[in-house]
């Protein structure tokens, strides 16, 4: 490999800027020609001030962001690539918006994930997961007890980025709220009024497992901290499931395991609080769309009555093919723009 072959003491035979003194320009030993910026060099200098990895600014909110959350038109997803684009930003940096217009018919909210890349499998689907309550549901979302807020599937190893869901029936009456809370709200709360909780749970990882039968056999298992840090100390993601939290911790909390549980108890009582709770009741032919490593969801009880019945289809995506679908959005959009001028 070329690049193994590299003297590691080379030095350039010339160096010079451009005339407008916007780059450095290199001659090296072999005759090779190389180019800097000013901003490339800045960039990637030395003793630089450590920059955000995070892959775009986030917009923390709390209870009253419900009557500011974007909403978008379902069929100008499918055909503006702006409008899309837009979508995912908004998503990306507050983590919850509302798609608008959809209809009740079924597998739509397959094609708004095609329109981004494609659905994510799970064990309890290829594509499209139906949620209804069931006589002998393998899940308590089959059923139509309340939910407590949680974030999904926390025992996968590699956590489904996103979530959509599609209400295509609703029951009638009060019940069946969909509520909703920003997990890096709520934890950059308790990182203000109680460090110590905030440190135990952002340094110590916990069991999650889950078994059943569904659309497979399963029996999952992963550990995770509720609160996870990139080495800035930066808030990338929450796993929180009190439904699927296992029976054990990790040798390094001996000792420490009440502590753990008063951070834990701290962290969930947050979440319900007035000040960061949002509540509302999806409607038939709504999606709401969220960021499953950082909103917790979950809903009140219903009851189901003679011909109604509560319908969802949810299906999950991957932040990776949807930041590159982001991308590639952007590189068009700025082309188009720039044959056009």
């Amino acid at each position: 490999n070329p690049a193994f072959t590299v003297d590691l003491n080379i030095q350039a035979k010339q160096a010079h800027t451009s005339e407008d003194g916007q780059q450095l320009c290199l001659t090296w030993p072999d005759g090779h020609r190389s180019r800097f910026s000013s901003f490339w060099l800045v960039e990637h200098s030395e003793g630089r001030k450590e920059a955000s990895r995070l892959p775009v600014e986030q917009r923390l909110w709390k209870s009253d962001y419900y009557n500011s959350m974007a909403r978008f038109d379902f069929e100008t997803l499918m055909i503006d690539d702006g409008s899309l684009l837009e979508f995912i930003m908004h998503l990306d940096s507050c983590g919850l918006v509302l798609v608008e217009n959809v209809g009740t018919a079924v597998k739509e909210v397959r094609r708004l994930c095609e329109r981004i890349s494609f659905p994510r499998p799970s064990v309890y689907g290829h594509d499209v997961i139906k949620v209804e309550a069931t006589p002998n549901p393998s899940n308590l979302a089959y059923t139509g007890l309340g939910l407590p807020l949680h974030t999904d599937v926390p025992y996968y190893g590699y956590v489904p980025g996103i979530q959509i869901f599609h209400c295509i029936q609703q029951p009638p009456g009060t019940g069946g709220m969909s509520h909703f809370c920003d997990g890096f709200s709520v934890a950059s709360k308790l990182r203000d009024t109680n460090p110590a909780a905030f440190h135990m749970l952002s340094q110590y990882a916990i069991q999650y497992v889950d078994a059943g039968k569904d659309f497979l056999d399963f029996s999952m298992e992963s550990w995770h901290t509720p609160i996870k840090l990139n080495r800035l100390g930066e808030i990338t993601a929450i796993y929180f499931n009190n439904d699927v939290r296992g029976s054990h911790y990790p040798a390094s909390l001996n000792g420490r395991l009440l502590e753990w549980y008063e951070a834990y108890y701290a962290f969930s009582h947050l979440m319900y609080a007035p000040e960061f709770l949002i509540e509302f009741k999806l409607e038939p032919g709504q999606m709401v769309a969220f960021d499953n490593q950082r909103v917790l969801h979950g809903r009140s009880g219903f009851v189901l009555e003679d011909g109604h019945y509560r319908y969802l289809e949810v299906a999950y995506l991957d932040w990776d093919e949807t930041r590159s679908k982001a991308r590639v959005l952007k590189a068009k959009i700025n082309a188009d723009s720039n044959v056009e001028q």
